[in-house]
């Protein structure tokens, strides 16, 4: 969650920018759902408009090691107020 804050500061762009985020969580169970909404909330505090998000439990991930992964799209205004796209893995 913090590299994902930091990513989007990174581009001109706040939590608040993010419009859908996939989540991939290794050997993911249900059971595990209440620390990721936690997680989320940390981001996405209460009373806020959350993004859509998908959450996919995965048997790995492409980096041995690795028990998670969160793509988060933004979208944020250019300097032009152009809409302007913003991934980061």
């Amino acid at each position: 969650r913090a590299r994902t804050a930091r990513a989007a500061a990174a581009r001109d762009a706040t939590p608040a920018d993010i419009v859908k985020m996939n989540t991939y969580i290794v050997n993911y169970k249900q059971s595990d759902y209440a620390a990721m909404r936690e997680a989320r909330a940390v981001l996405f505090p209460e009373g806020t408009n959350p993004p859509a998000s998908t959450l996919v439990g995965v048997t790995s991930l492409a980096v041995d090691g690795l028990m998670i992964e969160i793509e988060a799209i933004a979208m944020a205004l250019t300097d032009a107020h152009e809409p302007h796209h913003l991934t980061h893995h």
